[in-house]
């Protein structure tokens, strides 16, 4: 299995390097909204901000937990160094992972992602975990199945999910994080 990676920026091109993707919100209306751009654009927007960029920097081969959300002032809000309960960790991979393997762009699937980054010091509750449980067995597939997938081009680290599995399994759900299966 062969696996190409390309990231749909919002004007409409395929991004296969690197990319920005901002959070923006209106100042007149409050809604807020999130724009993926390649690495000319990001920097031209960095630019008209008048903001230095974030550092680089990929889940899939390094642990980004070090890494707080950048505010526009030339630093991190705060968050760099909070300690993540290990379960929760292991449900924000599974949801990153997603998000970057299928380019999922914002939808519920993010709003699972702010969950997760909300309660990073706890461990999480079995309805949180099925959501993406019932997203992978929807697709067929499985967290293994997709990483094993990455991980015949890539150098991946290791990601492991046994804390939700234990979570799902102690609330008699099927897990398909290790086997689209179930098992």
């Amino acid at each position: 299995m062969y696996w190409l990676f390309a990231i749909r920026s919002d004007a409409g091109r395929d991004i296969i390097k690197t990319y920005y993707l901002f959070t923006c919100k209106n100042r007149r209306n409050e809604t807020v909204e999130k724009i993926c751009c390649g690495e000319g654009a990001g920097r031209d927007l960095l630019a008209l901000a008048n903001i230095e960029a974030p550092p680089i920097f990929n889940m899939l081969k390094e642990d980004c937990s070090g890494f707080g959300e950048y505010n526009g002032n030339h630093n991190f809000d705060g968050k760099k160094n909070r300690q993540w309960h290990p379960a929760a960790k292991q449900l924000y991979n599974a949801i990153m992972i997603l998000i970057t393997v299928w380019n999922l762009k914002p939808g519920k699937i993010y709003e699972y992602k702010a969950q997760a980054e909300e309660y990073f010091y706890c461990p999480p509750f079995a309805n949180r975990i099925e959501k993406i449980n019932n997203i992978l067995h929807r697709h067929k597939t499985s967290m293994r199945k997709i990483l094993d997938g990455l991980a015949q081009d890539n150098h991946l680290r290791e990601f492991h999910f046994d804390l939700l599995e234990a979570i799902l399994h102690e609330a008699g759900i099927v897990s398909y994080f290790e086997d689209e299966n179930g098992n």
